[in-house]
């Protein structure tokens, strides 16, 4: 699942930020749910190689997913009520107007 969403990111995130609008949609919940479990697996390995102790190693896996799955439900909230994680990836790279004072 790992190498899946690591592909799926490699190929997904540059395609959308050339598409328009009803197509980065789809792509930012997919965002939503791809990001956090890369980064939930790759982190569950960290946690499980270096913390030995087996209640502290579950209690750190827990804080993870809780962690996991707040990040989750930001991402899909800047997706359906927001600018999208997409159009604010595209809005780093637009020059914006300077208000002259």
């Amino acid at each position: 699942m790992y190498h899946m969403t690591s592909a799926g990111l490699a190929a997904g995130v540059p395609l959308a930020l050339l598409m328009g609008a009803p197509v980065t949609t789809i792509a930012d919940l997919a965002f939503a749910v791809m990001i956090p479990l890369h980064s939930h697996i790759g982190m569950r390995s960290v946690i499980v190689d270096y913390v030995w102790d087996s209640d502290k190693q579950r209690a750190a896996i827990l804080l993870l997913g809780a962690f996991t799955v707040l990040t989750s439900g930001a991402l899909v909230r800047l997706s359906l009520a927001d600018v999208g994680l997409t159009q604010g990836i595209k809005g780093l790279w637009v020059k914006q107007n300077r208000i002259e004072v």
